[in-house]
């Protein structure tokens, strides 16, 4: 998603509050960010929340996010 609005890392986390280096490890898969957090993100990245999560689900179930 980040990289379809064509945002860096360290714009989205200087949007949601967050450090760059925690994105990256969110994207990674390195940390599993709090509910908190995963909200701060989708406020980052100018959408909802739930857009977030229908983007997790339609990964882990292999059809595509559109």
């Amino acid at each position: 998603m980040r990289t379809r609005q064509r945002l860096s890392q360290e714009a989205v986390a200087d949007r949601a509050d967050l450090s760059r280096n925690f994105v990256g490890m969110v994207e990674r898969g390195e940390v599993s960010p709090s509910f908190d957090n995963l909200a701060k993100l989708a406020d980052g990245l100018g959408v909802r929340l739930s857009e977030l999560m229908r983007l997790y689900e339609s990964r882990k179930d292999g059809t595509d996010f559109e």
